[in-house]
């Protein structure tokens, strides 16, 4: 008999949602278990904790109830090659204008161990709503599900340009870090080289607590989480959606660690690619750092690109390009 493969490991972000249903459920005999939803026991646990809606838990579960609504898609991808090429991913974001992910909130899960410079990079929840729908899109939603009506319930400002919301759970089991970051900073952040001037950003937005330092492991994951979420956005967009496939990485389904029993997905596969150079051309040059620039001219919006939000067209640049092939940028 030949041996058995051993599957691959991929570590899935357990939803806050999902963990506060399963410890409520403790509390609760079997047949008192059987008779309540999930759904009771999220409105119990909101009536428990007055004040709630101030806090990151709050918010954490709207967004989770917004991805669970939205189809649970969550991508795995075909290689760390392709995790590498997009934390190594060059681009200016000139304007957060056009930007997207593939799904607009998803779960991108990475290979158990996987490491980037010597840091383990964890599953990651994303969400990304444009301009001012954050409210309408997910709280509003939320709160209809609890019984709240909107107007009983007040926020700070939220942004007009979009908000970008990262979530991954801290190693030790002490809950998750969530990060939300408005449109309008994204070009700041992502402009910073590395996690120094990522730190110094992140304090000038008030955005990151003044005694976390740039050598700090948990301060450099965030950087290379956000890096990695924004760069999918980016390749995405520059392929134009063309690097995903339906279903998991490998022909039976992989092991999956922190997915809970029950739990929905829609597994999605990225895949790494080159540009593309035209009918007929084999590429036998490679791609040391994929380069991408955002077009944001009018110019680029006419004929079949003009339903586009302008700024949301990025290309492969030809310079990243190392051999004798010529390569056309993919528009």
């Amino acid at each position: 008999m030949p041996p058995q493969l051993k599957k691959t490991t991929y570590d899935v972000y357990p939803l806050f949602w999902d963990r506060t249903i399963a410890s409520s459920r403790k509390g609760l005999s079997k047949s008192e278990s059987s008779k309540i939803t999930d759904t009771d026991l999220i409105r119990r646990y909101c009536r428990l904790n007055p004040g709630f809606t101030g806090e990151h838990g709050f918010y954490s579960l709207a967004e989770d109830r917004y991805f669970k609504s939205g189809g649970s898609q969550v991508i795995f991808p075909e290689s760390s090659v392709v995790l590498d090429n997009l934390l190594k991913a060059r681009y200016a974001m000139q304007s957060p204008e056009g930007f997207t992910l593939p799904f607009s909130s998803l779960v991108l899960s990475p290979m158990r161990g996987y490491r980037y410079q010597g840091v383990e990079i964890p599953s990651i929840f994303a969400t990304w709503v444009p301009s001012a729908q954050y409210r309408s899109e997910i709280l509003d939603p939320f709160l209809g599900e609890l019984g709240v009506a909107p107007s009983q319930v007040s926020y700070e400002d939220l942004p007009d340009q979009g908000m970008l919301i990262i979530c991954y759970a801290i190693r030790n089991g002490a809950g998750h870090r969530r990060t939300a970051i408005y449109g309008e900073d994204l070009p700041e952040l992502l402009a910073a080289k590395d996690s120094t001037a990522f730190v110094t950003s992140m304090r000038r937005l008030s955005l990151m607590h003044p005694d976390q330092t740039a050598d700090d492991d948990d301060v450099k994951r965030q950087f290379f989480c956000l890096r990695l979420i924004a760069a999918l956005g980016v390749y995405h967009l520059a392929t134009e959606g063309r690097r995903l496939r339906l279903g998991f990485p490998t022909t039976t389904q992989p092991r999956l660690d922190g997915r809970r029993p029950g739990q929905a997905m829609s597994p999605i596969t990225l895949t790494n690619a080159f540009p593309s150079f035209g009918e007929g051309v084999t590429p036998v040059g490679h791609f040391r750092t994929w380069y991408f620039r955002q077009l944001r001219d009018k110019m680029y919006y006419r004929g079949e690109y003009e339903h586009l939000p302008q700024g949301s067209r990025y290309t492969f640049v030809t310079e990243a390009l190392i051999g004798d092939l010529t390569a056309n940028t993919q528009a």
